[in-house]
């Protein structure tokens, strides 16, 4: 037979399923990705047992077969597929053997890896709590795993984020930053009377507007110590990856012109500071709601001669060039005192940081921090707010969703065979039983 007709064969012979989907045919085709790994490792006997391809030790000897063991692989709706291995031991080194299995089966568990990886997904795509992941995991597979064994496992893979995350060398050093804050635990948490009590972090972010790829800093106050530091460690870090930290794009606080300054004598760099176009815009809008209304957020429409005020100021970023922009600017601080107050602080603010706003020229991509915002975005920053109890437990998930929205998180977290087709195709039919419709 062709190596296609052996394979297909094999699954027939070796493979046996059970439970109330064991016949689906098309669902054990889902599988052929895992069993073309399982082939590059390991062929099958007529016993329909498989074994190593290459039965020989690290050290050089032969191995020998000690007897054989079954392995589960758990499929979504209870079903499941068997298939027989050979034990090995080595008579001469004693040595552990590898038995290639690591990436489908969990050590010395009863469930397969699939279920820890669609556990991380769910938890990382819908932020739900830690007893919910755990009960939406066991109606789809209708196994028993407790929220420690969810919480274990979004830990483990937090850890291995955090270090894909330190381990990523694809930056352009152009960075863009923004912050959010959110609520933690501190006191002993878990522990039965202990007191605890509430405490605001805040998680920074600076992601590059060329790779997209981030970086994340936890902190418990936003001094101006704290942040230059986190500023510092982030600037030294992509530098040590022998990458020159050329920029980096903010909202409108004044402060951050200065901490870029500061740190540029202080480690005789030479780092631009950008002030972003969206925040400008934004501030431009709540300072006339703010005078006119005397609510910055108010819903009332503002009157239509002060919006033309304003897209007056905002054409600023809609010129060619940065000579442009500076005579641009130069009739507006002429017209100055045709503006409302309030709008007339930034046309000072645009000349007086003018620099900083028009560093977009040299890259289109620092215009703005809508990458930062479109990140909060993606981890529903709302719940972010809500939904971690420790600090630790905030920086685990953080990482974790960071690599979710911009790695191949299934394979950095070493979670590379996911059932989730399948298993969103099951789930509005289990949820449906579950609750008795």
């Amino acid at each position: 037979m062709t190596p296609e007709e052996r394979k297909a064969a094999s699954i027939i012979q070796s493979v046996r399923l059970d439970g109330p989907i064991g016949n689906d045919e098309e669902l054990t085709k889902a599988f052929l990705e895992m069993m073309d790994y399982i082939y590059a490792h390991y062929e099958m006997d007529k016993e329909c047992v498989f074994r190593l391809k290459d039965e020989n030790c690290k050290c050089g000897h032969k191995l020998t077969r000690k007897g054989e063991f079954e392995k589960e692989i758990n499929l979504p709706g209870g079903s499941s597929i068997f298939i027989k291995f050979y034990r090995y031991s080595c008579s001469h080194c004693k040595e552990p053997v590898d038995r290639k299995l690591s990436l489908i089966f969990e050590p010395n568990k009863q469930y397969s890896k699939n279920v820890k990886s669609d556990t991380v997904r769910l938890y990382s795509k819908h932020l739900s709590s830690y007893g919910l992941v755990a009960e939406e995991i066991n109606k789809i597979y209708r196994l028993n795993i407790n929220k420690k064994t969810v919480i274990s496992w979004l830990n483990e893979a937090g850890a291995e984020s955090e270090k894909a995350l330190f381990d990523d060398d694809d930056f352009s050093g152009y960075m863009v930053y923004d912050e959010e804050f959110m609520k933690v635990f501190s006191g002993d948490v878990g522990i039965k009377g202990a007191k605890l009590e509430w405490i605001q972090v805040y998680l920074l972010l600076f992601r590059d507007v060329i790779t997209k790829k981030p970086i994340i800093k936890i902190v418990d106050n936003l001094c101006d110590d704290v942040i230059k530091k986190a500023w510092i460690e982030v600037i030294a870090h992509i530098e040590s990856k022998g990458i020159k930290f050329k920029a980096l794009g903010t909202d409108g606080k004044q402060e951050y012109h200065r901490y870029i300054d500061d740190i540029n004598k202080e480690h005789s760099l030479d780092i631009q500071h950008v002030y972003d176009e969206f925040h400008l815009k934004k501030n431009l809008y709540e300072s006339a709601n703010e005078e006119i209304f005397g609510n910055k957020y108010s819903k009332n429409q503002l009157p239509e001669h002060i919006v033309n005020q304003i897209k007056l100021i905002e054409a600023f970023f809609d010129t060619e060039s940065k000579q442009k922009a500076r005579t641009y600017l130069d009739s507006l601080i002429f017209q100055n005192l045709t503006f409302i107050k309030s709008l007339r602080h930034h046309i000072i603010r645009l000349d007086k940081y003018f620099d900083d706003y028009t560093m977009f020229f040299e890259i289109l991509e620092m215009k703005t921090t809508n990458l930062c915002e479109s990140w909060f975005h993606q981890t529903k920053p709302e719940k972010l707010k809500k939904g971690y109890k420790t600090m630790d437990g905030l920086k685990a998930i953080a990482n974790m969703v960071a690599v979710r929205i911009t790695h191949n998180w299934q394979e950095v977290l070493d979670l590379t065979f996911d059932y989730s087709l399948a298993l969103d195709g099951l789930l509005g039919a289990l949820k449906a039983k579950f609750q008795g419709n």
